[in-house]
């Protein structure tokens, strides 16, 4: 652009250098204003509105099974709706203990939705490592796979209530 301006005449080049002022402002100003949506932003709301623009896009894929963004979404509005249900309120807190699978994800969206905070626990630490974490998040609901339920039953004299996260 620089090459082709000083080619041309004066009025050329001002035309031109107006063109590239106008085209920088254009620019900052849709930067700036991509800044401000995604400041106002939340983990849910930019999850919700791939949702919205590709329901049919793949999402997700674990134990084989693909998840589009629709059926994603879905799923996590039935699994905010359970929490709501179990009185998860915003600022509430939630644990899991769990392998990786996908109902890590569906909770961690749908706590997202509700506004409430997930502690994920590392099944590979003791017992009274795990204790002392689950008593410093203090969770409404402690979820855990059928593999770490034994150990979890055991954390729940902090008063939090627990929840086995179904198979499949």
């Amino acid at each position: 652009l620089h090459q082709h301006a000083a080619r041309t005449d004066g009025r050329r080049t001002r035309v031109l250098a107006t063109a590239v002022d106008r085209h920088r402002r254009g620019v900052q100003l849709l930067i700036e204003g991509t800044v401000a949506r995604a400041g106002r932003s939340t983990v849910y709301s930019l999850f919700r509105e791939q949702a919205r623009w590709r329901p049919a896009a793949p999402a997700v894929e674990c134990g084989g099974r693909r998840w589009t963004y629709g059926e994603l979404a879905d799923a996590v509005d039935a699994v905010s709706a359970g929490l709501r249900r179990n009185g998860v309120q915003c600022g509430d807190r939630i644990a899991v203990l769990a392998e990786n699978r996908i109902e890590y994800t569906l909770l961690q969206l749908a706590a997202a939705r509700v506004g409430a905070i997930v502690a994920c626990l590392n099944w590979r630490l003791a017992a009274g490592e795990l204790g002392h974490c689950v008593g410093l998040a203090a969770p409404k609901l402690l979820f855990a796979s059928s593999r770490h339920m034994a150990l979890a039953a055991g954390l729940t004299a902090t008063a939090a209530t627990l929840v086995p996260i179904d198979e499949g």
